[in-house]
């Protein structure tokens, strides 16, 4: 049959492929064949064999599917058993061949490892080799070296002190030079013989079997790891693993041999060793024992030197007994190795040890007998060293004694002398009173050791030191009696001394009460009044500032004019010039009386000679402070960088101002920069910190003065405490005491104590009066500064009540003559120019009186605080007068509103009859409203003013006068123009259903057709005048002859239905907001090409429409959409209805396994950029090329750009990249939909873009979708006419009325950077006069607006640069 034909066809086929494929990959079969072919022939039968795997694979592959596709047809169909037995055949040739194909596959793959196991195998063949040769020259010497023994000649092992004896030798050498070339040459015989004797040594034998054994092990290593890696290569390497066994068998045979020699060659070394150790024990044995048996000098039996001579000689004692220690172990060590050596090697060493054991046992027993010889010394040494002692002692003692003689005989001294001459004396008997305490100790310890040595009793040890104690008591005695006369001589002093310091403190106490009750004096005497002048002088000082500023004099010249030209001024003078400064009167009355003035001169005359020179004059005017924190003065404005301190300020420190306060730009401190009156240092200063520390503080005399006295006082209660404390301190010291010599000196400070409680009373009591005096003092500040203000207060609010009656007399007067205008001109019936004139009179009138009203409310607010009888006058009064303003600006907006309603009746009348006229003219020469347009505008957007008012003053039959013209045209005039718009709106009027009512073909109902219903929402056009269907009298309908903008179906529908139901309602003319570009076609369903483009915020007239195409199928599925960090599932459509695709798939490959990415397509070249992780997201740039059989592919990974090269399968199958079909690119921006179909609202992704990469979660599947919205329409900017889409993103509904959503200005032209008229606020209501446009510098968009408010013409921003909406159409729906 055909099936079978089919099947025996791809089966030839496969089994033709796989031959193909044997023959390509037969050279691989035979290891040793392909081991002998070239580099550039293997890699051509790679590439040959990998084609053919290919092409055998994909025949595999075609024919089994075919196959397996048939037999599960066969299944379900009745086919002969022949057919299906002939199948399974097929099927298992099939398998055959792809196990065949597989097999062929690894066999190719696996070159490269069989051609290394071959390499390998080789090179341990050569490394075999090698040590087999190293194996046998190390065995021929072990041969001649035991030959050399046997003949005596063989060199003995070194030892390691021969060999650092030769090292040391050979260091010799080199230095000493080269031998003399004049020796004579032995004969080159015994040369030769001389050289092999040396170079065959027992370390060179020994490294040379070494060597061997370890060359060995590296080699049997080599070939385990070669079985391991390549198992097929356990055969190969089989006779090198016979060879190498062999070698190791016969090194196996001399290393007994090696270790006899090495164990001989070990126990002379230890044997040398153990000896030198013995020897050195030996040595410092017999050093002790001659250097303390030698008879000693007779310098050194006595003293310092007797003790040094037999410290030496414990010293020579200890270092022999460490010596012989120290051998004893190390003859100990050696045995215990020996024991474990060869017995027949070992036994003549353990000999030689146990006689150097016998060595160490006689020198041990010549040092155990020096301790008896040491001992009797050491007793002998320790009454010498108590000698020694209390000789130190006599002479200690013996100088106290002259130093403190020299003290009581030196007769009255000064108080340093005396009290240095205590120290020394002092410290002269502290070294004595020591030392006797070191003799007692040392006396102690030697009778001690003394016991120790010779067993005698405590009894029998202290007669043996009697003379020694007798002599350490009676200097112990002598340095008593020193001590009580040190003891008196300071009672002496310290008696003197003391009655010195308590009369000195009391006399000093005494005068500081005296010094502060006379610094307190100015503030005690009349409750501070002298102060109260300071207070008057500033005043004074602000008014003659202020004079001379009015006067444009300096203070200077201010000066010359008060003394006349000379150079003091009179106290007559003085008060003459103030009392004739306006700045000193307050409605005729002198702000300060005569007396007054006399304090004021009187403080400014520090010198009290009834004049005042110049300096004196500007000394008030100086600003000063005085410092009440601590604080720096710094060289520079800037606290930070490279400010440097001058010094620090001290607290009431007066400082005078240079310049006035200034902010630090990097601290934001205000500082001022002064000179202190102290030192007259110039620098800056901080007023107040960033806390609110005040460090400086304006200068005032009477706190300055209360500052100073307050220290004063505070100053002496601290000198009271502290001198109250000495007394008691000294008091209690003395009463310890028991002496006559301080008895005066106590009467002293008893009488003492209550002289300074006198003192501690009177600073109270002067603290007390100068709290009063200070409350005092505020109390009459206060009063004098209240009388200040009420005089103030009067002039300030004289002042205010003059500057109300200012503003609002002007506004109320020319209010009140701008009504007695608008009267005359009713009386008169003027002309509507004249009208306006005097609408704007009252208008401007209003807003006059209105801020007047604002501005009084304002000076009232500045003193709203204020409750004095002064300003509760002068808010009566200003409020009466805002009410006045309030009035009168009431008044005349009332008038301004009556006549420009009468305005406005005239205007929309004589408005209405030039439309009548136009209408009848058009009527008459059968034109459209366009073209009358077109044939005025002349090809411009607008007819001009001049033009419009020609033709309507050239239409036949209107009756109406120049002025009713322009009257009636006013509104063009102001937007110079008629725009096409307005002409359309005011022409073509139009109906919106709001109840469903048929349409017919005729006026009466009766006589006309059905043509279908009006649906509700529909717009209609009327074609002519509304009309009354009189066939019921009682109650007529209302018709009219209307066009579907839906359809443009023509015919008559009811407006109004006998029973008064309303079917029809007025509508404005139809227009559209684009808010995308669209392309319009002149046929609906857009198969023809398109008439033009219309942008984005374009204008569209409706001229038909809009229609529902037919129902569309979409085929939509679910996504997951990645934008940074936001992850969102959501529905997009893969394509839109049309055929349009917006979905594209991607080339998107996932990594299964880690793989590297190289630069490269070779993967030698070039380091790894970086590993891809598993699951990560790569795009393929191009096809996959091969290398080396592997099929490699350049990428861009998706997490960071990064492109490179990876491979995709490796030669074991491993597959490390894979396509993946779940990956979508989107094609068009389109809205992330939930399942149900609407936009997602909140999501964190709302709108894929063009670009996007998105991943495939469910479907696809099919929706049906209703019909695109498609109008006719024509833009009003461009006049292209067309259908086009209009769907809810692409048009909205738009009518010329606007509402403020936010704040925004209201401005003179389109341009944005055009002056302000005003400020539009929040839902005021605005008329469109023109279309939007968009603005060149900006780009915004724009419209020439009319504010309902007061028709202010202007521009204003629809939308501004931040996408917020300005201005919103009123009525405005999407559709």
């Amino acid at each position: 049959t055909a099936l079978l034909k089919e099947a025996n066809k791809l089966v030839t086929e496969t089994e033709a492929a796989l031959a193909q494929y044997k023959e390509a990959a037969a050279c691989f079969e035979d290891t040793q064949k392909l081991a002998k072919m070239a580099p550039e022939e293997i890699e051509k039968a790679n590439a040959e064999a990998i084609t053919a795997e290919k092409a055998a694979s994909s025949k595999c592959i075609e024919a089994r599917r075919y196959i397996s596709a048939r037999q599960i047809e066969a299944k379900g169909k009745d086919i002969p058993q022949e057919v299906s037995t002939e199948l399974v055949k097929y099927n298992t040739k099939i398998n055959g061949s792809m196990a065949e194909v597989t097999r062929l596959k690894r066999l190719v793959a696996s070159f490269g490892d069989r051609l290394q196991a071959i390499k390998a195998v080789e090179e341990i063949g050569s490394q075999t080799l090698a040590v087999d040769a190293k194996v046998d020259a190390a065995i021929a010497l072990v041969k001649k070296y035991e030959a050399l023994q046997a003949s005596g000649s063989a060199p003995a092992p070194a030892t390691k002190v021969e060999e650092k004896e030769e090292q040391k030798e050979e260091k010799d050498e080199k230095m000493e030079g080269e031998e003399d070339n004049v020796k004579e040459e032995p004969k080159v015989e015994e040369a030769a013989a001389e050289t092999a004797k040396e170079e065959i040594t027992f370390e060179a034998v020994q490294a040379a079997v070494q060597e061997s054994m370890e060359e060995t092990q590296k080699v049997e290593q080599s070939i385990k790891d070669l079985i391991r890696q390549h198992p097929t290569s356990e055969q190969d390497v089989q006779k090198h693993s016979t060879t190498l066994s062999g070698a190791q068998a016969k090194l196996a045979g001399v290393q007994g041999l090696v270790k006899t020699w090495s164990e001989q060659a070990e126990v002379k070394q230890l044997l040398v060793e153990a000896t030198s150790k013995v020897s050195e024990a030996e040595t410092a044995a017999k050093t002790a024992v001659d250097a303390i048996d030698a008879e000693v000098p007779p310098e050194e039996r006595t003293g310092e030197a007797a003790l040094a001579a037999f410290e030496a000689h414990e010293k020579l004692e200890r270092a022999a007994l460490t010596a012989i220690t120290s051998a004893r172990t190390q003859v100990t060590m050696k045995r215990v190795a020996f024991k474990r050596m060869n017995e027949s090697i070992a036994a003549e060493g353990l000999k030689e040890l146990t006689a150097l054991l016998e060595r160490i046992d006689n020198a041990n027993v010549a040092v155990q007998g020096l301790k008896a010889k040491l001992s009797a010394k050491k007793q002998e040494l320790a009454k010498v060293a108590l000698q020694v002692k209390l000789k130190e002692v006599l002479e200690k003692v013996k100088a106290a004694s002259e130093v403190t003689d020299t003290m009581v005989e030196g007769g009255d001294v000064a108080a340093n002398e005396m009290k240095e001459a205590c120290e020394r004396a002092g410290a002269a008997q502290g070294h004595a009173r020591r030392c006797i305490e070191e003799l007692k100790t040392m006396m102690l310890e030697k009778q001690r050791e003394i016991r120790q040595l010779t067993g005698q009793s405590p009894e029998e040890v202290k007669a043996e030191l009697v003379e020694i104690t007798i002599e350490m008591e009676t200097a112990q005695k002598d340095l008593h009696e020193q001590e009580k006369k040190l003891r008196d001589q300071e009672f002496r002093f310290v008696a003197q001394r003391l009655m010195q310091d308590a009369k000195k403190h009391q006399e000093g106490l005494e005068k500081q009460l005296e010094d502060t009750k006379l610094a307190a004096a100015p503030l005690l005497s009349e409750e501070g009044a002298a102060f109260i002048a300071y207070t008057w002088l500033n005043e004074v000082v602000g008014a003659l500032k202020k004079h001379a500023a009015s006067l444009g004099k300096s203070q200077e010249e201010l000066f010359a004019l008060i003394s006349e030209g000379a150079d003091t001024a009179t106290e007559a003078k003085f008060i003459k010039y103030l009392q004739g400064m306006p700045e000193m009167k307050e409605r005729g009355e002198t702000l300060f009386s005569e007396e007054e003035t006399k304090a004021i001169f009187a403080t400014l005359d520090t010198e009290k000679k009834g004049e005042i020179n110049q300096s004196q004059f500007l000394d008030p005017f100086q600003r000063k402070y005085y410092v009440v924190s601590n604080v720096s003065m710094t060289q520079a404005l800037t606290v930070k960088g490279s400010a440097k301190p001058v010094r620090k300020m001290e607290l009431n420190e007066i400082l005078e101002a240079l310049e006035d306060p200034q902010k630090d730009p990097t601290t934001g401190l205000m500082r001022v920069k002064v000179r202190a009156d102290k030192d007259k240092k110039e620098g800056w200063v901080t007023l107040h910190g960033n806390q609110g520390t005040d460090f400086l503080v304006a200068f005032d005399p009477f706190a300055a003065c209360e500052q100073t006295v307050q220290k004063a006082v505070q100053e002496l209660w601290d000198t009271a405490v502290t001198a109250q404390r000495l007394v008691d301190k000294w008091t209690a010291e003395l009463g310890a005491v028991d002496s006559p010599l301080l008895a005066e000196c106590k009467d002293m400070l008893k009488n003492m104590k209550p002289r300074v409680e006198e003192v501690q009373t009177a600073q109270c009591e002067l603290k007390r009066q100068l709290e009063w005096c200070k409350h005092a003092y505020q109390k009459r500040l206060d009063s004098e500064h209240e009388r200040r203000q009420q005089l103030l207060d009067r002039r300030i609010v004289h002042q205010t009540l003059e500057d109300g009656e200012a503003l609002s007399k002007a506004p109320l007067e020319e209010a009140k003559k701008a009504l007695e205008e608008c009267t005359a001109v009713e009386e008169a019936s003027a002309t509507d120019e004249a009208t306006r004139k005097s609408i704007m009179h009252l208008l401007v009138c209003a807003d006059k009186c209105e801020k007047a009203n604002k501005a009084l409310e304002e000076k009232m607010a500045t003193f709203a605080q204020r409750t004095s009888d002064h300003w509760m006058e002068a808010r009566k009064t200003l409020t009466a007068a805002g009410q006045d303003c309030v009035t009168a600006c009431d008044s005349c907006r009332r008038k301004a509103r009556e006549l420009q309603a009468k305005v406005k009746v005239a205007e929309e009348e004589a408005h209405e009859r030039i439309l009548s006229g136009i209408n009848a003219h058009l009527k008459s020469q059968k034109l459209l409203p366009t073209d009358w347009f077109k044939s005025l505008a002349g090809g411009e957007a607008k007819v001009p003013f001049q033009a419009l008012q020609s033709a309507v003053e050239k239409l036949d039959g209107l009756e109406l006068s120049p002025e009713q013209i322009s009257t009636g045209l006013l509104r063009y005039r102001e937007v110079d123009g008629l725009t096409r718009m307005t002409l359309l709106s005011q022409f073509q009027k139009y109906y919106r259903c709001i109840k469903e009512i048929a349409m017919t073909t005729a006026f009466a109902i009766k006589d006309g057709k059905p043509l279908r219903k009006l649906a509700v929402g529909e717009i209609v056009e009327i074609l002519g005048e509304d009309t009354q269907d009189t066939e019921d009298t009682n109650s007529p309908m209302l018709r009219c002859n209307v066009r579907s903008l839906t359809d443009g179906l023509e015919g008559w529908a009811t407006v109004k239905g006998n029973q008064g139901t309303i079917f029809l309602v007025a509508h404005t003319k139809p227009m559209y907001l684009l808010n995308s570009e669209v392309h319009a076609h002149p046929d609906f369903e857009g198969t023809q090409p398109s008439t033009g483009r219309i942008s984005s915020g374009s204008l569209v007239e409706l001229l038909e429409g809009p229609r529902n195409g037919a129902p569309r199928q979409v085929q939509r599925a679910q996504f997951k959409v990645q934008q940074g960090s936001n992850e969102t599932k959501g529905w997009l459509a893969l394509e839109d209805g049309s055929g349009v695709t917006l979905m594209e798939k991607a080339k998107i490959h996932i990594c299964r396994q880690v793989i590297a990415v190289t630069p490269e397509l070779n993967i030698k070249q070039g380091k790894s950029s970086r590993k891809l992780s598993i699951g990560e997201m790569v795009e393929v740039l191009n096809e996959p090329q091969d290398y080396n059989g592997l099929p490699r592919v350049q990428v861009r990974a998706k997490l960071d750009g990064l492109e490179g090269w990876v491979t995709v399968k490796g030669n074991q199958g491993t597959s490390f990249i894979e396509a993946s079909d779940n990956f979508y690119i989107c094609s068009r921006p389109q809205p992330l939909e939930e399942e149900s179909g609407r936009v997602r609202a909140m999501s964190n992704i709302n709108e894929v873009h063009a670009g996007d990469l998105v991943e495939l979660v469910a479907g696809p599947q099919t929706e049906t979708r209703p019909g695109v919205s498609t109008m006719r329409g024509r833009c009003l900017q461009t006049g292209i006419e067309g259908w086009f889409a209009a769907s809810e993103t692409v048009a909205s509904l738009w009518v010329p009325h606007y509402v403020c959503r936010e704040r925004t200005d209201l401005q003179t032209s389109l341009e944005a950077s055009s002056s302000k008229l005003r400020e539009l606020m929040v839902n005021e209501e605005l008329m469109a006069l023109s279309v939007p446009e968009k603005e060149a510098t900006v780009g915004v968009t724009r419209v020439h607006v009319r504010a309902d408010h007061d028709g202010q013409m202007g521009y204003a921003t629809v939308q501004d640069t931040r996408g917020a909406t300005l201005l919103s159409v009123q009525g405005r729906r999407r559709w």
